[in-house]
């Protein structure tokens, strides 16, 4: 669902999330744009906004990524999978236009869970390109225990947040292998600042800065580029703490929980709840600074 801005602030340029000032406002009534789509529709997983403001949604339920355009919401199946293996994870939406996923099968014989990272672009055509192969869950150079969230940078670099693992992430493509660039190589947990406890959301910057969502350790870190020390911005009690995490060019930070959303600005202690009342889950901004969730707790309401 989106809330409207009702106090952008006065900035130059355009108005991007990118770009929104750290006074700025939302209504807090939200607009549904979907409701009663629960028997066709009845897991949304993950969904994005591209640069169109076309959404974009991870329909686990019927294993494909869907588009919604128009004012009518036409739905345009932009991948499937077509043998009903795999299972969608997670996604990112780039601003190239590619679709990065995050997919699962199960496998039978062993009775283990595999992972594999794919690129859906024009040129990949409906069945993708396959960035890192099926890898069951473990530690190894070579191996993955899922990706609570994925982040493909401007460069073109993918970061998982293997939670599982303590720790997260770069994939080098096509080879299977992967650099850890934040948390312990072992899967241990830890609260040191070189430590991790189950890293949910993973958001990295223009300037290759790594900000994760520490959520056993209720905090948000940063990493500069090439250290694996990290720098606490904040932490808050549990019952404040969230799941997922946007972070702008201004170096301010939204994140939900379950029934709201924060946002610190730097230099402050502590965030401050701008939304409430909802059920939130992934948090989107559109061109214009319209805020987009996806709310489970109406009746299967939906973005």
């Amino acid at each position: 669902m989106p809330l409207a801005m009702a106090n952008l602030c006065t900035i130059t340029g355009n108005t991007v999330v990118s770009r929104i000032c750290s006074s700025a406002t939302w209504e807090q009534n939200s607009i549904t744009f979907f409701k009663d789509f629960w028997n066709n529709y009845w897991y949304y997983n993950d969904f994005a906004l591209d640069s169109d403001n076309n959404l974009i949604l991870g329909d686990r339920s019927n294993n494909r990524v869907a588009k919604f355009t128009g004012k009518n919401f036409t739905v345009v199946t932009l991948l499937a999978a077509g043998n009903r293996t795999y299972y969608l994870e997670t996604m990112f939406v780039h601003s190239s236009g590619a679709i990065y996923t995050v997919e699962s099968r199960y496998n039978y014989t062993s009775w283990q869970r595999l992972y594999r990272i794919q690129r859906y672009a024009d040129a990949d055509g409906i069945t993708g390109v396959t960035l890192f192969d099926e890898t069951s869950c473990g530690t190894a150079p070579n191996q993955i225990c899922g990706c609570n969230n994925l982040f493909v940078d401007s460069q073109g670099g993918i970061y998982c947040s293997d939670s599982q693992n303590h720790r997260v992430v770069k994939i080098i493509p096509y080879t299977s292998t992967l650099i850890v660039i934040a948390g312990t190589t072992n899967g241990t947990s830890g609260y040191q600042l070189n430590e991790l406890s189950y890293p949910s959301s993973i958001f990295v910057d223009k300037v290759g800065n790594l900000f994760v969502l520490d959520s056993g350790n209720y905090r948000i870190l940063k990493f500069t580029p090439g250290s694996r020390n990290g720098t606490s911005l904040f932490s808050t009690s549990w019952y404040s703490w969230g799941s997922y995490m946007l972070v702008d060019d201004f170096g301010i930070i939204y994140y939900t929980t379950y029934n709201a959303v924060y946002r610190w600005v730097p230099g402050t202690t502590y965030p401050t709840m701008i939304l409430s009342g909802v059920s939130f889950s992934r948090l989107r901004f559109d061109t214009y600074g319209n805020l987009y969730t996806i709310d489970y707790s109406k009746d299967g309401e939906n973005d």
